[in-house]
């Protein structure tokens, strides 16, 4: 039981890890095409701000299953 939840909390961070790598691969492209293109007007803060609160809740997201997971192995 303990195996299988290891396994299932593993696929779960290996998700999140990959989501967070896109959503900063994401933003910095953003905010490249914005310098390129003149500045980083409001637009494109307002844009960073989102993303990073993304990247924030995908990190508590993490911590939360970590903490999981080492309840459930202390068992």
């Amino acid at each position: 039981m303990v195996a299988a939840e290891v396994r299932n909390l593993a696929s779960v961070l290996l998700l999140l890890r990959r989501r967070s790598k896109t959503l900063i691969g994401d933003s910095v492209d953003k905010v490249e095409k914005r310098l390129e293109t003149g500045g980083t007007g409001r637009h494109t803060m307002e844009e960073i701000v989102t993303s990073i609160k993304r990247v924030t809740d995908i990190m508590s997201e993490i911590s939360a299953a970590s903490t999981e997971q080492s309840a459930a192995s202390s068992r």
